[in-house]
């Protein structure tokens, strides 16, 4: 078998590992320069050799223009303009506004459903799912106002008052809360649209969720209050169901 060893020099030359040495400490600098360069701050912007028109002239959010007579480079839309998806709302149409005419002086909030919704299990399932996320935390699940967000913020009002910073609590609606009979929250007292309304723009406290739940699935959390309503105090709803048509509409607030 070859023995290597019989090929290496029975001693290395000083001089050669001194120049070794030098050449595995100088390959270590460029790696050093590029380290450095990386973490300090540049005036100039650094070697961009793919534009890819990542840089180009242009004017970010909230700058001024001398290009346009009001200073602003921000546009304002064009009177009329409608954004895609809100050609409803736009035209006020009860299933996009819980309205029953649209944006009148002396309108009315809906009761039943907009024409073109079925309710049906799987409507209920959606508004439940929906329900589940945006309204569990305030309202609970069983709709009784006793979510953990309103239990964590009532232990604060309780509690140690600088544990509050000093804000207060709005305790959240029981949605299946009744007295003498009636729903609180009953059809009689607040129609369908009225809730839909609710969720769409918000409440006192309570923030509007229009721009985070699509129209259908805001009439399905309405559907899947009612069920709640009926699941919880059931006489009170079956006649809140009963009640003439009449009795259940309520003048929109402007």
């Amino acid at each position: 078998m070859l023995d290597l060893r019989l090929f290496l020099p029975k001693r290395v030359p000083l001089p050669l590992i001194a120049v070794a040495s030098l050449l595995v400490v100088g390959s270590w600098v460029p790696l050093a320069l590029i380290l450095h360069y990386t973490q300090i701050y540049h005036t100039s912007p650094r070697i961009h050799l793919f534009q890819d028109m990542d840089n180009q002239p242009k004017l970010k959010t909230q700058a001024a223009s001398p290009v346009f007579n009001d200073g602003r480079a921000m546009r304002r839309p064009v009177e009329g303009t409608i954004a895609r998806g809100h050609l409803g709302a736009a035209q006020g149409t009860a299933l996009h506004t819980g309205l029953a005419s649209g944006h009148g002086e002396n309108n009315s909030f809906i009761t039943g459903f907009p024409e073109g919704l079925e309710v049906d299990e799987f409507f209920l399932a959606r508004g439940q799912e929906k329900f589940n996320t945006f309204c569990y935390p305030c309202h609970g699940k069983g709709g009784h106002g006793d979510g953990p967000v309103n239990k964590r913020a009532l232990s604060l009002q309780t509690g140690d008052p600088t544990a509050s910073y000093g804000t207060s609590w709005t305790p959240s609606a029981n949605l299946v809360k009744s007295e003498n009979g009636a729903l609180t929250y009953g059809e009689a007292a607040y129609p369908n649209g009225e809730i839909f309304n609710v969720i769409t723009h918000g409440k006192n406290n309570m923030a509007g969720y229009g721009h985070a739940i699509p129209v259908e699935d805001r009439w399905a959390i309405v559907a899947y209050v009612r069920a709640l309503q009926l699941s919880q105090a059931p006489e009170a709803a079956t006649a809140a169901n009963d009640a003439p048509a009449s009795k259940a509409t309520k003048t929109a607030a402007r």
